[in-house]
């Protein structure tokens, strides 16, 4: 009633399975069925906006704005806020194969970040 229950074209390297792809049918889209996710620009950009001429435009200067906008289930810290309008939480019962998947991608060698608007992005 919410979805526009949308399936991609048969896919076939995984046996012509057609994927259920999520797409929201309100006003909101489908940030409104929680297929969303909360993240801010890279701070090299902001960077690099003041770089261009655009004083106040550094990833220093707007980060008090996004604490203050933000209400964060992790706290408040150098990087999140708890007084702002924006709920924001960190997943709560993630599936049990995203672990594998993180657990695959730090033995090739990527890092794991557990926070991607926290220092590193």
């Amino acid at each position: 009633e919410v979805d526009w229950g949308y399936f991609s074209e048969p896919e076939p390297y995984l046996s012509d399975r057609k994927i259920f792809c999520s797409r929201g049918k309100v006003l909101g889209g489908t940030s409104s069925i929680n297929g969303m996710l909360y993240v801010r620009g890279n701070p090299h950009d902001y960077d690099h906006w003041q770089e261009l001429g655009n004083p106040g435009w550094s990833y220093q200067d707007v980060l008090p704005y996004f604490k203050k906008s933000e209400h964060s289930s992790r706290g408040t810290d150098a990087y999140h806020g708890v007084d702002g309008e924006l709920s924001v939480t960190d997943l709560i019962a993630p599936a049990a194969i995203s672990q594998r998947f993180i657990d695959a991608a730090m033995a090739l060698g990527y890092d794991y970040n557990p926070d991607f608007n926290g220092m590193q992005q």
